[in-house]
């Protein structure tokens, strides 16, 4: 049985569905495309007095994992030793 998921972002901390064996990233990055301003939150709460939310709406199937990771995760670890 399925269960509704919605998920909010804003930053550069990820959310993950495993699913399957398969790990697939669910949040995008707000950071600046600039290769020397990669660490730069482009949106952030605090960073604006408006800021733009990103969310995600979807569905939990049994067996699903979500995985929470900030950048000192994610930025440290490749996408093989996540999925291990």
């Amino acid at each position: 049985m399925a269960a509704a998921s919605i998920y909010a972002h804003v930053g550069d901390s990820r959310a993950y569905l495993w699913r399957n064996g398969q790990l697939t990233q669910l949040t995008e990055d707000h950071v600046w495309p600039h290769p020397e301003l990669t660490n730069v939150l482009s949106r952030a709460v605090g960073l604006d007095e408006h800021f733009k939310l990103d969310h995600l709406e979807g569905e939990i199937q049994s067996g699903d994992r979500i995985l929470l990771a900030t950048d000192g995760t994610w930025s440290a670890l490749s996408k093989a030793q996540i999925e291990n």
